[in-house]
């Protein structure tokens, strides 16, 4: 009986093992059927775009997120639509040559005047030559996009920068929708000139011819906006202005002695006073003849009415004699 007992023992230890074998064999099987397999995706309905969503079915695991998670920040991102603009206000003491250094730097920069205006105060000169006097400009210029960070540093070598700014305006978003509508509308016009070829009606016809002027004006339309952002996109606009002046003003950092302001303040009131009694001979010049006639006027009218009163003083005197 006991070596009855001990076979069966060592029977059911032996098949207990078996069993045991045969579980962790169809689990690890199980598992690497799993592990290899990918979970099927409900396919997408095309609309002709995926809106930035990938179509690619994955199996999402602790070490694959971790790779796909750094893949995706390794990726560049789409190039941003940005339009930039500047502002830049400078006061100069030598007007020509900063207009002409400043018509310089756009042509070496690749960019274009758009808009210039020159105003200032006529004045007269020694020899009687007419000329300008605190001249003021007002420049916009197109910029590449590129450059304008180096030639807004350069602009301080035209004059004094009292105040300058730039902006930056981002029309991805808009350019995005031009797009889309402009596909859109062009796979319009294909379906109608496909259907204007087929049609035999002739009020069928007409409806899709107009409808195809419709929808090229709408084509025409948005290209023309596109050309417009590509264009601002391109060239940045900055709008200068250039004042001219005797003295520059001084920076909020910059601290002046006493001396110096002193100085500042009488070379300031020397300047006005010569250009004070400039435009006081330059005044009585274009006035010599009108103050002739009206001292020849006046110098008459006092001598008519002096010889008027002396006249009745005379006539006064007679009478009180008779008298």
């Amino acid at each position: 009986m006991k070596k009855l007992f001990a076979i069966l023992c060592i029977l059911l230890l032996l098949m207990g093992a078996l069993t045991g074998c045969g579980a962790t064999a169809s689990t690890e099987s199980a598992k690497s059927q799993y592990a290899g397999a990918e979970p099927e995706m409900a396919p997408m309905a095309d609309y002709g775009y995926t809106d930035g969503m990938s179509t690619q079915s994955f199996t999402v695991t602790e070490e694959s997120t971790t790779e796909d998670v750094s893949a995706a920040e390794q990726l560049p991102n789409p190039a941003e639509k940005i339009i930039y603009t500047a502002n830049v206000n400078l006061e100069t003491m030598d007007f020509d040559a900063s207009i002409a250094a400043l018509d310089k730097a756009v042509a070496q920069f690749g960019g274009f005047v758009e808009r210039s205006e020159v105003n200032g105060d006529s004045s007269y000169d020694e020899n009687g030559t007419a000329y300008l006097r605190n001249r003021h400009a007002y420049y916009t210029v197109r910029i590449p996009a590129e450059k304008l960070n180096e030639f807004l540093s350069l602009t301080g070598g035209l004059g004094n920068v009292v105040n300058s700014n730039k902006s930056a305006q981002n029309v991805t978003s808009q350019y995005t929708d031009f797009e889309a509508r402009l596909t859109s509308l062009q796979t319009q016009e294909t379906r109608l000139l496909e259907l204007i070829a087929e049609a035999s009606d002739i009020e069928a016809l007409i409806t899709l011819e107009s409808k195809l002027a419709e929808v090229r004006y709408e084509i025409e339309s948005i290209q023309r906006s596109l050309r417009d952002l590509d264009s601002k996109i391109a060239y940045s606009t900055v709008d200068l202005s250039i004042y001219e002046v005797e003295l520059y003003q001084p920076t909020p950092a910059a601290k002046r002695t006493f001396w110096q302001r002193m100085g500042d303040a009488f070379i300031r009131g020397w300047k006005g006073f010569v250009r004070g009694l400039q435009n006081f001979f330059v005044w009585l010049s274009g006035s010599i003849f009108t103050l002739i006639i009206l001292a020849a006027i006046g110098t008459a009218v006092f001598f008519l009415l002096r010889k008027i009163i002396r006249r009745r003083k005379v006539k006064k005197v007679k009478k009180d004699e008779s008298n």
